[in-house]
């Protein structure tokens, strides 16, 4: 298959032939990984069927060059918020959700977390016998065999909008032996929820990678390719070996009560109503931001993201704002001083903050442009840059 033929097979993933054949062995480690790893989560069926036709490194280059230009939301622009979302979340799952040695983006709480993001509400249960859980027809017997703890996460409306629901509720059991979680195959939203969310994630319709998408298919700050030299997440303790005739003690598990976010300064979103939006309800306070990528010279370029600490001390956020484009043949360059905010805390989220603003657009002409927010971050003892492309008409 030509270089050319493959760009065309793969974007147009429907004409692909299922090849029954190990022809990704033939692929270098990394590219091996990649398609062993979290990305597999967010592949259309498709798309796992056109991989494997992939037989040469380049040719799984062009593959996922083309797989993440076709989701990139601002395509031209030089950042992908789709792709950064989703290292986010597999980091976040990484650290928060490992198993028994199991990389946390791979078990099925991080496969959860990773295709429909973070829920708005989550509760656990502690250990029960079969039999008593079989009360509420989660486990399906009632023969007193004993199991393990049980998690229930909930996307809200506003959040199951997203994959076109009302709403949605995933629901995991625990092994008691292995202490894993595993999906409560029997409730059916998660299926129905993640084929519209991989669905919906394409929005861009390319037959060939663009040249601004060509960026050598492992990006070099993708965290999959410092896989094999990052420390695997402290996996969970095993819940203690159940009693013979006792239910099982389990402690409370602090996953779903402190929903998933990744730490820092992360979410940056253009909208008109960043101040409109209470973060002192109960969702999720960014689903509810009218997210706008063009502004008028004569409204202000409203902004917000989210910041988290992991604690409820309210912090000191030092950050900075500036205006980068091209308009009427001119070179905007434009920073403001560095400011000091202590941001809005997030109900919805444990120890997240709502960080936002407006800058005044008028008297700026008509063109492309980039927002960029730098967050002094302590913890890291650096700073996060944050970057969202927008238009003025």
């Amino acid at each position: 298959m030509s270089l050319s033929r493959l760009r065309t097979t793969v974007a147009s993933f429907a004409l692909c032939l299922l090849v029954a054949t190990a022809a990704s062995a033939a692929l270098s480690k990394p590219y091996q990984e990649w398609r062993e790893g979290p990305a597999q989560w967010i592949m259309t069926s498709d798309e796992q069927r056109a991989w494997r036709n992939v037989k040469t490194d380049q040719q799984a280059i062009d593959f996922i060059d083309l797989f993440w230009a076709r989701r990139d939301p601002t395509p031209g622009t030089a950042e992908n918020e789709f792709r950064n979302e989703f290292h986010i979340r597999v980091n976040s799952a990484d650290q928060q959700l490992g198993e028994k040695g199991r990389r946390g983006s791979m078990t099925d709480r991080g496969r959860v977390a990773i295709v429909l993001g973070a829920p708005t509400r989550g509760a656990s249960e502690g250990g029960y016998t079969a039999s008593t859980a079989n009360a509420g027809g989660s486990l399906g017997n009632s023969s007193g065999r004993q199991a393990g703890a049980r998690a229930e996460w909930e996307w809200d409306y506003a959040a199951a909008q997203k994959f076109g629901m009302p709403k949605a509720v995933v629901v995991f059991i625990q092994d008691p032996t292995t202490g894993r979680f595993r999906r409560d195959v029997q409730r059916t939203d998660f299926i129905t929820a993640s084929a519209n969310a991989i669905k919906r994630a394409i929005v861009n319709d390319f037959t060939e990678i663009p040249s601004w998408a060509a960026r050598g298919g492992l990006d070099p700050r993708d965290p999959q390719q410092q896989q094999a030299a990052a420390p695997v997440a402290t996996p969970r303790p095993a819940p203690a070996a159940p009693q013979a005739s006792k239910t099982i003690a389990t402690t409370t598990i602090n996953f779903p009560d402190e929903p998933f976010v990744a730490k820092g300064a992360t979410r940056l979103t253009l909208a008109r109503n960043v101040f409109d939006v209470d973060p002192q309800t109960k969702s999720d306070p960014f689903t509810s931001l009218a997210v706008a990528q063009s502004f008028k010279a004569s409204e202000e370029l409203g902004w917000a993201s989210q910041y988290c600490t992991g604690s409820n001390d309210e912090p000191n956020v030092t950050f900075t704002v500036r205006l980068t484009g091209t308009a009427a043949g001119e070179v905007i360059d434009r920073a403001a001083e560095p400011e000091e905010m202590v941001p809005d805390r997030i109900r919805a989220l444990n120890g997240c903050y709502m960080l936002r603003g407006s800058i005044p657009l008028e008297g700026m002409s008509a063109g492309n442009y980039q927002l960029e927010v730098t967050v002094a971050d302590p913890a890291a003892r650096g700073n996060v840059v944050l970057k969202k492309a927008f238009r003025i008409e």
